[in-house]
């Protein structure tokens, strides 16, 4: 979809990680005509509770908008991403296809092709598939087995609907909000464990106790308080994500569920 401002607008986008959920601020300016200076950019609209992905800048009247929803396995929040540039899809998986087919490329920006050779001049080219390497085809390449983005001399890795914030987001602020959003996970999981032992407590049979260890282990992982090095976030990352799918399993039989999610 499509967000449209009635002026040529600027959007700039800071985030950090301080006190428990970190926060992102979006700073918008705007100007009436081409060369005139920015206007009203002041203090920016601090959120603590949204994720945006996008670069540190973008400009135009109209910009790129896209929400997916981030389960591990419950759900963590809405991600959003916002983009001002085309881009080229090249050989996505059909998850990603089908993402972004149903929109079209003059509602999302983005076009799909199966090789770079069939890209709009002046796109975005990102080539899905460990045998591209960033060059004159690719600037960004996804290795959709490794999770893995290649972007700006940088390396950094996802899980689910997190690889949009990396492909259309600044890399720090995708590492920025990465850490915002498992200390999120990490805050749900402490509730879920505490509801657990509720309700347990109160079972005959000690319904959802089989889930508590599990809990304590995903509390562990997602801390990732005053981590300075990313290759840990990211290590931590992935083993979230394994204990997202032991939990699912765990939960599926139980009559006492602690989420539901469609």
């Amino acid at each position: 979809m499509n967000i449209t401002f009635p002026s040529e607008t600027k959007l700039g986008f800071r985030c950090n990680t301080e006190d428990n959920y970190g926060s992102e601020t979006i700073d918008v300016a705007s100007r009436s005509g081409g060369g005139k200076d920015w206007q009203g950019a002041g203090v920016g609209a601090s959120i603590q509770n949204k994720y945006v992905f996008a670069e540190k800048t973008i400009e135009g009247k109209s910009f790129y908008l896209f929400l997916k929803p981030l389960k591990l396995p419950f759900k963590v929040s809405d991600l959003i991403y916002i983009w001002d540039k085309n881009y080229c899809f090249i050989s996505p998986p059909q998850d990603v296809e089908e993402d972004f087919s149903s929109l079209g490329i003059n509602a999302s920006g983005v076009q799909i092709v199966s090789v770079p050779g069939a890209c709009k001049s002046k796109s975005v080219k990102v080539c899905f598939g460990a045998g591209y390497s960033i060059g004159d085809s690719c600037e960004i390449v996804v290795d959709v087995t490794s999770k893995k983005i290649q972007k700006n001399g940088r390396n950094i890795y996802y899980e689910g609907p997190l690889m949009y914030g990396g492909i259309f987001g600044d890399v720090d602020l995708y590492d920025c909000n990465l850490k915002r959003i498992m200390m999120r996970a990490e805050s749900i999981a402490q509730l879920y464990k505490d509801t657990s032992e509720m309700i347990s407590s109160k079972s005959s049979n000690g319904c959802s106790s089989a889930l508590q260890p599990e809990l304590v282990s995903y509390i562990e992982n997602a801390d990732v308080k005053g981590a300075e090095d990313m290759r840990e976030v990211y290590r931590k990352l992935n083993l979230l994500s394994l204990k997202a799918t032991e939990l699912e399993r765990l939960q599926k039989p139980l009559t006492c569920a602690l989420w539901r999610e469609s």
